[in-house]
């Protein structure tokens, strides 16, 4: 489930559509993920989303919005609002900050 996740964060990606891809019912799928894990798949997407952010944010100059849509989110606002509450800043200033020197 985390290889599938890997290779397919940046599309919508259900628990059903994992479930039908293991053959579990979705939530015990989630249940057992967590266990593994320590995280649900949605958690652990959204990480894996919010890195590939950062990366973008830091190593080139592509808008927010392509960004957030290269990482899967459909709406700017969302990804910027989930950033903020992950990060503790908007991907902007996020950006001017891993740009500074030194």
């Amino acid at each position: 489930v985390r290889n599938h996740l890997r290779q397919h964060q940046d599309e919508e990606v259900s628990l059903e559509d994992l479930g039908e891809l293991t053959g579990y019912h979705p939530l015990y799928l989630q249940r057992i993920f967590r266990q593994a894990t320590g995280s649900t798949p949605h958690g652990f997407l959204t990480q894996l989303r919010l890195t590939r952010a950062k990366e973008l944010l830091s190593t080139t100059d592509l808008p927010i919005s392509q960004i957030a849509m290269q990482c899967g989110y459909s709406s700017v606002s969302h990804f910027t609002s989930l950033f903020r509450k992950a990060v503790g800043f908007p991907p902007i200033t996020f950006r001017k900050r891993a740009r500074i020197p030194g």
